[in-house]
């Protein structure tokens, strides 16, 4: 059987979006993950269910891609959580569906269903923590929700790459000691990474449900289930014991079951279960929503899926390519700087970097294609380009790809000789391969600070030190390093598509106006005065130091 295709998708909501993935077709259903994790965790669930269903598997607000949630003047609890589920399944136009919870999520699926038993054909609940006694321990809830800061040096990646591991080990995971040890076999690898990078895209926000769920006791809530509801375990599962804190006899909506650890057992009881009341699952068309503001959305082109950062406006719409490798969040200061101009701007991840689908070739020529679909699906019409730093070779493609670009702006003159391009793509292109002890994550930060403070990122000389300190700024590198996790063997393709020729040989019949910044000793613009020279109509001008007033010159000059 051919494996579901999965897409990926946001649904709006009061307060921002919700990321989703999305495969399979016939009776709705909706996963939801444990904290701190995203829909990530449940790609082969996905693939299990949807060759009978249509499931929906939601990023939790503040996890993944979606937007978090905010309450003024107070700690957030489950019911916030659960009342933004409900908006959430009202937004995509659920009228009834089968629901998964795990862990964290049980505790929100629960209260959900005793709000809106009328959402609910069945609620299956994975896993549902009961604290022995009554009452959860603060000071155990504040031990295990350590604070997620971001440092300039990075040793915060080390710190919570351990923390991972010892997540797999040890219940507590600070508690490291034979009698906290779980009797459950480590993960394979990829499962450890594919942790830490939702846990890391959490960051700040990973406690917000984490910590609402651990302080939330359901007993209550498992006394008012109408729903038709089961509450199980598999036998390896920490939360197995918490079964025998049911009550016996439950409500009669509620069945109760206990699991072997065999996860293929598993994945089929969910299936059996889900079987069962798939007669009572049904969606309808979801509502049609205007989105104000700033806005993620995906767009399907031939090679796959690509997400684009956009900012409604009027005028004449800005393409905006980011800085390498990494991907459009940390370009986020300056599409927002961009975007208050009131004119539209539109970022997007470029191909293998971020969430955007990979190229299956990957070719300056491929990507200038990829982006020129991009923009007819867009339907940008004549439009203005801004490029960042070591994406301006893919920008120059693209200027002679024949669209209706009326300005542009080139960001940085990375021109290179054939040794220095291949030692660069050596070092800063190379896949992100996953090990145990987390080196690719520390590779992937300091290939960044290096990029930040040389050009070329690796040569060690005086002629190579820049001079543009907010680059080493930690949130932004931190932003940038996530977006190339989130691709571990795919980061490097538009670098590589970028600097795979030599990018001086696209100047020659450039006809636009283009803007070149430049920076007085630093050698990523090194090249701006020699290339001015080479084109028609070239206007060199100091870059600005910061944001606003870089977005300002860039205005200025895209509506001249």
């Amino acid at each position: 059987m051919a494996e579901p295709q999965i897409c990926k998708a946001y649904v709006a909501v009061a307060g921002g979006q919700v990321h989703y993935r999305r495969a399979g077709s016939g009776p709705p259903l909706v996963l939801l993950h444990d904290s701190p994790r995203s829909s990530l965790l449940h790609l082969d669930l996905i693939r299990h269910l949807a060759d009978r269903f249509t499931v929906y598997a939601l990023d939790t607000p503040g996890y993944g891609e979606s937007s978090p949630l905010t309450r003024q003047g107070r700690a957030l609890e489950v019911a916030d959580f659960a009342e933004a589920l409900a908006a959430t399944v009202a937004a995509l136009g659920l009228e009834k569906a089968g629901f998964y919870g795990f862990h964290t999520s049980s505790k929100i699926l629960l209260d959900f269903a005793v709000r809106h038993p009328e959402k609910v054909a069945v609620a299956l609940l994975d896993g549902l923590s009961i604290a022995k006694g009554g009452k959860p321990d603060p000071a155990f809830i504040d031990a295990y929700m350590r604070p997620f800061t971001v440092d300039a040096d990075g040793s915060f990646l080390v710190r919570e790459w351990t923390r991972v591991r010892d997540t797999w080990r040890w219940f507590p995971w600070f508690a490291a000691s034979p009698p906290s040890r779980m009797p459950i076999a480590q993960p394979p690898l990829a499962e450890i990474h594919d942790y830490f990078l939702d846990y890391a895209m959490a960051g700040p926000n990973y406690a917000s449900a984490y910590r609402a769920a651990m302080e939330h006791q359901p007993l209550d809530n498992v006394g008012r289930i109408t729903a038709p509801t089961q509450i199980f375990a598999r036998a390896d599962d920490v939360l197995f014991g918490c079964l025998d804190l049911l009550p016996s006899p439950g409500p009669a909506g509620l069945s109760v079951a206990r699991l072997s650890a065999d996860r293929s057992q598993w994945m089929a009881h969910i299936k059996d279960m889900f079987e069962r009341y798939r007669a009572d699952m049904q969606a309808v068309p979801a509502p049609v929503v205007a989105i104000g503001g700033p806005f993620s959305h995906y767009i399907d082109l031939p090679h796959g899926q690509m997400r684009v950062q956009s900012n409604a406006g009027i005028g004449r719409p800005i393409l905006l390519l980011h800085d390498l490798p990494g991907g459009a969040m940390a370009a986020a200061g300056l599409q927002a700087a961009l975007a208050a101009g009131g004119r539209p701007v539109h970022a997007p991840d470029l191909p293998g970097c971020g969430q955007s689908d990979p190229l299956p070739l990957a070719t300056a020529d491929a990507y200038a294609t990829a982006l020129a679909q991009a923009v007819k699906v867009l339907e940008l019409g004549p439009f203005d380009l801004v490029a960042n730093g070591l994406s301006v070779p893919l920008a120059l493609a693209l200027l002679r790809a024949g669209l209706p670009i009326q300005r542009a702006v080139l960001d940085g003159m990375p021109l290179l000789g054939t040794e220095a391009r291949a030692g660069m793509l050596d070092y800063l292109a190379a896949p992100l391969a996953p090990d145990r002890a987390g080196t690719h994550v520390l590779r992937g930060w300091h290939a960044l600070r290096d990029a930040a403070a040389s050009f070329p990122a690796q040569d060690g000389g005086i002629a190579a030190v820049r001079s543009d300190s907010a680059a080493l700024e930690g949130q932004s590198l931190f932003l940038r390093l996530l977006d190339m996790l989130k691709q571990p063997t795919h980061q490097g393709d538009a670098l590589r598509a970028a600097f795979d020729h030599d990018a001086a040989v696209r100047l020659a019949d450039v006809p636009m106006p283009i803007l070149l910044p430049v920076v007085a000793g630093d050698p990523l613009y090194g090249q701006v005065p020699a290339v001015a020279r080479m084109l028609a109509r070239a206007n060199i001008q100091p870059r600005p130091a910061d944001v606003s007033g870089r977005a300002a010159l860039f205005l200025s000059f895209l509506a001249g």
